[in-house]
């Protein structure tokens, strides 16, 4: 039935939701850098993250060089495409 479908749909959604949260907490990032991250994910630059999280671009720079260092990626390309498989 639709209502069969729709829960297993939402069982699924959740069981991948949990994987990417599980993933994403392996790298230890802090909340800040969890919100860094996101917004890199979507594209968005320094001087916007730090626009919209109202801190400094020299403070952006300085959470990305360590989510890159606990991701294990060399630049914010890596990290936003790792990133964007995870949100």
């Amino acid at each position: 039935s639709g209502a069969e479908g729709l829960k297993i749909l939402l069982r699924k959604h959740i069981s991948d939701f949990e994987t990417k949260k599980r993933v994403l907490d392996d790298f230890h990032l802090t909340h800040r850098e969890e919100e860094v991250l996101q917004y890199l994910a979507q594209g968005l630059s320094n001087k916007e993250i730090a626009t919209a999280l109202k801190l400094q671009v020299v403070t952006i720079k300085m959470h990305l060089r360590s989510i890159c260092r606990k991701m294990n990626v060399k630049n914010r390309t890596q990290a936003a495409l790792k990133a964007a498989a995870l949100f």
